[in-house]
């Protein structure tokens, strides 16, 4: 087997490594690469200055295998943790050793990191990442718990925008403004408890290219906050690049001036960027699904002229999962697993994940 050492990445690595992540896509029905441009590594770094990543060069010390890693904090059942989310993970395909997997990890945790949790997702077709995580082996030093299936909906707010009867005229929407960011950080840290894997919020401005005047809140007839959101667009940073169109999408894009005019997801030609902004921190009043509905309905009335496509992940085991089962949208299933060292924790408190952090 060939004989790896784990080592940090450094800005110098950067052209490297976009070249190797662009090499792998996912697979379906919409082919995606992920992609990090123009610097994976400075954008790791200004995304969450606490991230890392670390590479595994071959023997032509060219990088066979990278992943990246962001420590953040987040409320599980309530009390405050300090989680590492790894993802990034590539192999070079061009790289035929084998990696062991499980000591790999535990490298990287015992001799690195030092957190001893972990959360990752896995998308459901890709099985071989899959099996290997959850694969039986004698004296694992580490928990896998399945936190929950997640869904991402991508879909164009146009399709909402006729859903009249969720309106509700009790409420109002408004922009945020900073005059109501005290009484917005009280209700978020109200709304999380009725989540775990929430993430700590102290500022919106600590999440890079969130802007305050890019948020949205709902407030009733006293002007009492019942919803909050921020539309969060991350193309600075983050890309995602349409590679292939595969049946019947292929067909569907040809046809793309009807795209519009059915009010369904509008993609990019091949090889161009998807613009998109992520519903993030979308929190509501006691997970009411009236409330969420309204507040959808009004964001989307308000913003159908300038966004063309909204992305929100969503657990399946909340109730508000249903409501995207009436819109007309693109769907990616993913699994979220929660890996730890110590006994196992109890992740049913309907676990809230966000899809802008993953």
């Amino acid at each position: 087997m060939f004989q790896y050492k784990i080592e940090k990445a450094t800005k110098k690595d950067g052209e490297e490594i976009l070249e190797l992540i662009e090499k792998t896509s996912s697979k379906g029905k919409l082919e995606l690469i992920y992609t990090r441009r123009p610097n994976p590594y400075v954008s790791y770094k200004e995304e969450n200055p606490d991230a890392e990543v670390f590479i595994v060069r071959d023997e032509n010390n060219k990088i066979a295998l990278q992943v990246a890693t962001e420590v953040r904090n987040y409320y599980i059942n309530n009390k405050l943790k300090q989680v590492a989310y790894v993802g990034g993970l590539r192999k070079n395909p061009e790289f035929k050793g084998n990696f062991h997997w499980t000591k790999m990890l535990h490298e990287l945790d015992k001799n690195i990191l030092k957190y001893h949790d972990f959360y990752c997702s896995i998308l459901k077709d890709n099985k071989h990442a899959t099996d290997v995580l959850l694969k039986k082996r004698k004296n694992n030093w580490f928990n896998f718990n399945k936190i929950c299936d997640y869904t991402t909906n991508i879909f164009n707010p146009s399709a909402v925008i006729n859903k009249k009867d969720w309106d509700n005229n009790q409420y109002t929407l408004k922009k945020v403004t900073e005059e109501y960011l005290k009484d917005i950080y009280e209700f978020i840290n109200k709304e999380r408890k009725n989540y775990s894997f929430f993430p700590e919020i102290k500022s919106l401005e600590n999440f890079k290219d969130l802007k305050v005047e890019d948020s949205y809140i709902l407030v009733d007839q006293n002007n009492k906050i019942v919803a909050f959101t921020s539309l969060w667009n991350q193309s600075s940073f983050k890309q995602y690049v349409i590679k292939k169109y595969h049946f019947p999408l292929n067909i569907l894009k040809s046809l793309s001036f009807i795209f519009e005019r059915i009010r369904y997801v509008s993609f990019p030609c091949e090889n161009q960027t998807f613009q998109f902004s992520h519903l993030s921190f979308l929190l509501v009043n006691d997970s009411s699904i009236n409330i969420y509905k309204t507040f959808l309905y009004k964001i989307c009335c308000d913003i159908y002229k300038t966004h063309k496509a909204l992305v929100i992940g969503i657990s399946n085991e909340t109730i508000q999962n249903e409501i995207y089962n009436y819109i007309k949208k693109i769907s990616f299933d993913s699994t979220i697993y929660y890996i730890h060292s110590k006994k196992s924790e109890d992740l049913s408190n309907n676990p809230y994940i966000e899809c802008g952090l993953l």
